[in-house]
């Protein structure tokens, strides 16, 4: 069978602390039910997805299913957008709910069985989704990122650090997410932001700085609730200083996306932005900590194909 017509299973037993490692025979149970041919490749350590997923496409493989969290669904983002041997437009990706957050699958309202994900592989369609792209200077080196969900600067990123150190010691889920939320605000001084767009320059002593394209992180948080993966722009969200009581009063808006309300809080869409803070302040990119501030940030050239109901 040509390597274009396989799934090309991709599994990190490391995913929602070994969810997906216990789940695969159920996996492998409902791939053999709905007659789908399927290899299964397993990563080892952090970063791997990126190299298996590349040495993949090289080798003609198209259709990759990811049992894994939104970590290890950026890792594949970047292996595809950083290979040359097909466009991205050609590759198609589905996801299992198998990780810690799972906010990317949010946006789509994509299954929360297995079966039903399998079986989306065959009656789902596929449509193409934005990306982001990052660019950014680490050591006097260029370097760029791509993110299929959310990238922010500020609080945001600081809190993903923080319950990233958490996840390495075993630690995960929102309860988690939030204990590290509390401790990281009682510490957390805000930057100076100077944020370009396409039309304009703004500078503020900000919270936070986030670039969706999709619209959940954080496990549930709706933090940019007008995103749309298919427009063709970045869905921007400001939020300027706050008072740490105001914050916790309104901390369940952050679910229901309803905290752009507050007048602290602007949102708007571009193609590019630059995001430059005082001091440089962590990024964090679909959930993982990567690199600090200044960075450009825009849709990228190329789409990938998703499998949605």
């Amino acid at each position: 069978m040509a390597k274009e017509l396989i799934w090309f299973l991709l599994v990190n037993p490391a995913a929602g602390g070994g969810m997906a490692i216990k789940k695969l025979p159920k996996i492998e149970n409902a791939l053999k039910n709905e007659g789908i041919k399927y290899l299964i490749a397993k990563t080892h350590h952090a970063g791997e997805a990126n190299i298996i997923i590349q040495e993949a496409i090289i080798e003609g493989y198209r259709n990759f299913l990811i049992a894994g969290g939104d970590g290890t669904l950026n890792e594949v983002v970047n292996g595809i957008m950083s290979q040359t041997s097909a466009v991205p437009e050609e590759i198609t990706i589905a996801q299992l709910p198998v990780g810690t957050g799972n906010d990317w699958r949010r946006t789509w309202n994509l299954p929360k069985t297995i079966n039903e994900c399998i079986a989306l592989l065959k009656h789902g369609k596929r449509v193409l989704h934005d990306v982001g792209e990052i660019n950014y200077t680490e050591s006097l080196e260029l370097k760029i990122l791509w993110f299929i969900n959310i990238a922010g600067i500020g609080f945001d990123a600081k809190v993903a650090y923080a319950a990233n150190i958490q996840k390495e010691k075993g630690n995960s889920g929102l309860h988690v997410y939030l204990s590290e939320l509390i401790k990281s605000l009682i510490s957390f001084k805000e930057p100076e932001f100077a944020v370009s767009t396409d039309s304009k320059t703004l500078t503020f002593e900000g919270f936070t700085v986030l670039a969706g394209i999709c619209r959940y992180a954080g496990n549930k948080m709706k933090l940019v609730p007008d995103a749309d993966p298919q427009d063709r722009l970045l869905s921007v969200v400001l939020v300027k200083k706050l008072t740490k009581l105001k914050i916790i009063r309104n901390l369940p808006k952050l679910f229901s996306g309803k905290f752009i309300q507050l007048s602290e809080v602007s949102n708007f869409h571009c193609k590019e932005i630059i995001i430059k803070s005082n001091p440089p302040f962590f990024m964090q990119v679909d959930g993982e900590s990567k690199g600090k501030s200044p960075v450009k940030i825009k849709v990228a050239e190329h789409q990938i194909s998703v499998i949605v109901p």
